[in-house]
């Protein structure tokens, strides 16, 4: 059985609609503060808003055209760099589990809306 063309369509919208979310947010979602500011960011400065906000602004000022997550991830990185936690060895791929499951639960949400949609035009075209 062909999948109906309004099926597909609506499909492809809600892909495009989770790309651009996912994209405005700087590559990824970002579940955190009120403020904006990453927790990951606030424990790196032990709490400390205001130098928090100043490292972005810097950041961003030095390397223009980043994503929002670039600068957190630069800064976290730079501050573990400077107080010896981490080796300044080469790129490492950290996962911080809560936004993975956040995203997950995300993408779930989605894709059942989708199958959703999926089952009603299926019905309403008679399948």
């Amino acid at each position: 059985m062909p999948v109906p063309p309004l099926a597909i369509a609506l499909f492809v919208f809600m892909l495009f609609l989770l790309w651009k979310t996912w994209k405005n947010s700087g590559g990824g979602f970002n579940f955190g503060s009120q403020d904006g500011i990453d927790p990951m960011l606030l424990k790196a400065t032990n709490g400390d808003r205001q130098a928090a906000l100043r490292l972005l602004e810097q950041a961003r000022f030095k390397y223009p055209g980043k994503s929002e997550r670039w600068y957190r991830e630069k800064v976290i990185y730079d501050l573990g760099r400077d107080h010896g936690v981490i080796k300044a060895r080469g790129p490492r791929f950290n996962v911080d589990k809560r936004e993975l499951g956040k995203n997950l639960f995300l993408i779930g949400g989605v894709l059942w809306v989708v199958n959703g949609f999926m089952r009603l035009f299926g019905n309403i075209l008679g399948r």
